[in-house]
């Protein structure tokens, strides 16, 4: 079936039983009212009505329109209640393809606006503006909102100036720092969601270097809140409660100085480089290294353990074995050790290779059985190498196009080193194991920064 048939089978079903009425609330999943005119919506036609708005949005998608659901659905509300309130109702279906061509037709002749968006960015302190992409993470003062006045031609409302609006977006959003975002789509509420993806991939890029770090966009900040917790051990029959406070530790700012920004400058040129580009411009690396750059931002950003080391793997997974298969414990765990301990020795990549294999392992059992647990130096490890691999590949991200270019001529895997059994002190071994863990727990904590 075409795009139009599959539309116009969801569309006679809708008007069919939608009621130019007021019905009752309960029986309805939405009533509309504008310019006078209502339309009820039966909750039998609930999945027609929502299927239908699949189907405009994979016509506009094709269209090169990205156009909201909210603003899907405004148009398909519109066009409905044209059709219910249409003075001569005998020509509706019969003539309903042609509604459907001049419907398909609004949403291919929609043009796109730029929208500037100012977003709050929470625990983060800047002492300069930082610069990603065509966004701009800056600190919020008058001289600044006079300059976007200027820039843009725009005014902060008719009867406040740039000190008034300062005055009033610090105080509402509790914070001075800002995302400065601008972002292109046929309708406010898709360029809003456009303008928090830039938002949080600014952020996202920042948390490359500071794995610790606890800034968020406003709409995911989180207040220290009082707890209280009852127990009861059921075999000795006694009552137990406690009170502590949640998110206490969670919202330590982060500041970053010009000092912090020389030291990452090199990294961000690269990234600015690679966001800068439209994805037919990127190469196969450079694509995997922006992938995992987003799934390790996110695994920074989440509180549950066992979901932070998920995305943590995940992100490691989208750099080192970007095209899935078989074997993945095995691959992932050799290319980790012949990239990240690239210049140590061949004792150590054996070391690194077996608690690579390790953390995979648990990995699985969490994935496939949901089992497995999750200990802090397990993830204080995973979330340090995988930051440390992401900035060593970064470095090689406008030399190589694609993964298996940069193993083979940069970062060989000696599969022999890997396959031959490895004799090593039982204590020896796990003194080891000890040390690296606690190692990792601090450089996270410390954030981690490779240099060429």
């Amino acid at each position: 079936m075409t795009t139009k048939e599959d539309f116009r089978k969801e569309l006679v079903q809708i008007l069919d039983v939608v009621a130019a009425a007021r019905m009752p609330r309960d029986n309805c999943f939405k009533i509309i009212d504008t310019e006078g005119k209502t339309l009820s919506f039966p909750n039998q036609i609930g999945s027609s009505y929502w299927r239908a708005i699949r189907i405009l949005r994979l016509k506009s998608s094709n269209s090169g329109k990205l156009i909201s659901d909210h603003e899907l659905e405004t148009q398909l509300d519109r066009f409905l209640i044209g059709l219910k309130y249409a003075s001569d109702q005998t020509k509706v279906k019969p003539e309903i393809d042609k509604h459907i061509v001049a419907l398909f037709d609004i949403l291919k002749k929609m043009k796109s606006t730029k929208y500037l968006f100012l977003i709050p960015v929470m625990n983060l302190r800047l002492a300069t503006n930082i610069e990603i992409a065509d966004s701009l993470l800056v600190t919020l003062n008058a001289q600044f909102l006079s300059s976007l006045e200027s820039k843009y031609s725009i005014k902060f409302g008719i009867d406040r100036g740039p000190s008034q609006a300062l005055e009033e977006l610090t105080k509402e959003n509790e914070t001075q720092t800002f995302a400065i975002v601008v972002a292109e789509a046929p309708d406010n509420k898709r360029a809003l969601e456009l303008a928090f993806l830039k938002a949080e991939t600014c952020l996202n890029v920042l948390r490359l270097y500071y794995s610790d770090a606890s800034f968020v966009v406003r709409d995911e900040f989180k207040k220290s809140i009082n707890r209280e917790l009852v127990h009861f051990d059921l075999d000795e029959r006694t009552y137990g409660e406690s009170l502590s406070a949640v998110n206490l530790v969670a919202n330590i700012p982060t500041t970053i100085d010009q000092n912090a920004i020389d030291k990452i400058r090199a990294g961000l040129e690269v990234i600015n480089d690679l966001l800068g580009k439209r994805g037919d411009e990127l190469t196969p690396l450079q694509k995997d290294l922006l992938t995992a750059l987003l799934w390790f931002g996110t695994a920074v950003k989440e509180d549950q353990r066992t979901m932070k080391f998920l995305q943590s793997i995940t992100a490691l997974e989208a750099l080192l074995i970007p095209d899935g298969g078989t074997g993945k414990q095995e691959i992932i765990a050799k290319r980790f050790a012949s990239i990240a301990y690239a210049p140590g020795s061949d004792s150590e990549k054996r070391e690194a290779y077996l608690d690579m294999r390790n953390l995979y392992e648990i990995r699985n059992s969490i994935i496939h059985s949901g089992e497995g647990y999750v200990y802090e130096d397990d993830l204080a490890k995973v979330m340090y190498w995988v930051q440390a691999t992401i900035q060593i590949i970064l470095h090689h991200a406008r030399k190589f196009a694609t993964l298996k270019d940069l193993m083979s001529k940069q970062f060989p895997v000696n599969e022999a080193l890997y396959e031959r059994p490895h004799s090593t002190s039982g204590f020896l071994n796990k003194l080891t194991r000890i040390l690296s863990r606690r190692l990792a727990s601090i450089r996270m904590r410390k954030g981690f920064i490779i240099k060429e």
